[in-house]
């Protein structure tokens, strides 16, 4: 193993040719060590005083636009406050004999849990066991509390998921299950909410008044005082397949519920979430620091996946009203704004012809909220492509290509209306070195990610050839509260010998963030410090 400590203060280097060096921030480099291949950071999980402990997989543990692979890796390291690791350990998450798939990660006080799901085929149950973690074996503790059990019929393909959900001051967590049943009409799911010490303080059984086969779940909240909210999509109809879609005869075939729970379960209240003739998707809860209800989305005029504008309601706390409920176009006029002259030209001919505009495949990621009542909305573009290669004896392999392309930023006023909006443009191709993540810090908003260093002027695609040339560079794009937007080069991967893994970055404290950097079979950890510039705005972290 090989041991190196770098300190160094970045010197701002924009991307154009009249920028200035300017210092914004500090980056400590940990230790380089060899690692079995495609594993890397994908976080940090916990805590042992200065000791921070992170987890290393060959798969993304987020839960946005996550990637599976037939056989899942995990290693636990700890490392010290100068990011010098102490120990490592390889775990097999298995639950007895069972292999089990892992909901979530969470630190409840002092104590890191591995949320755990298998199928007992000895009692037919489903069951969702919290795992603690030994910080100093690392590795989780064979005995495990189970948090809900559910039959199912190891004959037939009917599965329930659990939602595993924590409260934004880490203080609660929620668990959701669907209650599956031999009566096909029934349509229950089981709210459970744990302390932090995963003491339950309330349970319920909800029944809906919905055919099972019009109504699926699409997210789970829980607020910090411990109220579970549940938006659903509810279809109008069947097909004649007897399977219900988006679309029918062209037109819009759904819309949403919002169920939010209070006095530990006992009282629902229920919100209509629609528009008329729009396809709503990417439909995102939060909360803010009165804990009103924040809901915020995209709309299409076309598909379920498009956008052509933005969709807000809020919902008051005290009194369980709608206070505001506004959408907004906005698609149009800002492609407007990130194309060149030739690129305008082009979008009046299309309207002159009648033509609708949408861009399709961005999926929220983030919904940040900040103490004004305004949001951000961070979306990213996001589809895979399949190549089938003939084999012998007529056989067949598939490719599948993972593309993670530019990023979408809206930001809206506590009332709904559109602040402004920008574009990130970035490679597309791949799945180890692509995406991005964020930070936000002193009310400005960070994003990193690859590129190249002299990429061509802002609002022109890259080559993905580039990806892995000397050109390499890990960019760190800055904005503030209005919306400008500062480009700077945080570190050349020629030389530090590292590349960035975007999907394994996150923020640790108010002005901290931690990255992965990955390369040839080398992994490191390294830490950015922003600076301080003693500005009193604030913001609460990137949703994850």
């Amino acid at each position: 193993m090989k041991w190196k400590l770098i300190t160094i203060t970045l010197l701002i280097a924009f991307f154009n040719t009249y920028s200035q060096n300017t210092e914004i921030a500090d980056v400590q480099w940990g230790t380089s060590s060899k690692v079995k291949r495609g594993l890397a950071y994908r976080g940090v999980i916990g805590y042992e005083g200065e000791n921070m402990i992170a987890i290393m997989s060959n798969m993304s543990i987020k839960e946005t636009k996550q990637v599976y692979f037939p056989s899942s890796k995990y290693t636990i390291v700890k490392v010290d406050s100068k990011l010098r690791t102490i120990k490592e350990e390889e775990v097999k998450l298995k639950v007895e004999k069972y292999r089990s798939d892992l909901k979530k990660i969470i630190q409840l006080g002092d104590d890191i849990y591995f949320f755990l799901s298998y199928e007992n085929t000895k009692t037919d149950k489903q069951v969702l066991v919290a795992k603690k973690l030994n910080k100093s074996t690392l590795v989780p503790q064979p005995e495990g509390k189970v948090l809900a059990e559910v039959d199912f019929n190891s004959s037939s393909w009917d599965r329930t998921e659990f939602h595993v959900e924590i409260s934004d001051d880490s203080s609660k967590v929620l668990v959701y299950n669907k209650v599956l049943s031999e009566d096909k009409e029934a349509n229950e799911f089981i709210l459970s909410v744990y302390n932090k010490d995963l003491n339950e303080l309330w349970s319920e059984k909800i029944e809906l008044p919905y055919d099972p086969d019009l109504y699926q779940v699409e997210s789970v909240k829980l607020d910090n005082s411990g109220n579970a909210h549940v938006l659903g999509k509810l279809y109008d109809s069947k097909n004649w397949m007897g399977k219900a879609k988006g679309k029918k005869n062209g037109k819009v075939n759904y819309g949403f519920k919002l169920l939010s729970f209070y006095q530990r379960g006992k009282i629902k209240k229920e919100y209509n979430i629609e528009l008329k003739d729009k396809f709503l998707n990417n439909l995102t809860i939060r909360f803010d620091e009165n804990e009103n209800i924040l809901c915020a989305g995209f709309y299409s005029e076309e598909e379920e996946v498009n956008v052509k504008g933005i969709y807000f309601l809020r919902v008051d706390s005290k009194t369980k009203k709608v206070e505001v409920k506004s959408y907004e176009d906005f698609i149009v006029q800002h492609l407007k704004e990130i194309s060149s002259e030739k690129g305008q030209k082009r979008i009046d001919r299309k309207i002159a012809k009648g033509k609708n505009i949408e861009l399709d495949n961005f999926y929220i990621d983030h919904m940040m909220v900040k103490n004004d009542g305004s949001i951000l909305l961070v979306a990213e573009e996001f589809y895979a492509t399949q190549t089938y290669e003939p084999g012998m004896n007529g056989g067949s392999t598939t490719r599948t290509e993972y593309n993670f392309g530019n990023i979408l930023l809206v930001n809206i006023d506590p009332e709904g209306n559109i602040n402004w909006t920008d574009h990130i443009f970035k490679l597309k191709t791949g799945f180890f070195y692509s995406s991005y993540d964020m930070a936000s810090v002193n009310g400005k908003v960070f994003f990193i990610y690859n590129t190249a260093c002299d990429r061509l002027d802002a609002g022109q695609e890259e080559s993905p050839k580039l990806l892995f040339s000397n050109n390499q560079c890990a960019a760190l794009i800055e904005y503030d509260t209005d919306g400008n937007k500062t480009e700077h080069i945080l570190y050349r991967s020629k030389e530090v010998d590292m590349m960035l893994v975007p999907n394994g970055c996150q923020q640790i404290s108010e002005n901290e963030m931690m990255i992965s950097n990955y390369l040839g079979r080398k992994a490191a950890l390294a830490r950015i410090k922003f600076q301080n510039d003693n500005r009193s705005e604030r913001s609460n972290s990137p949703n994850q």
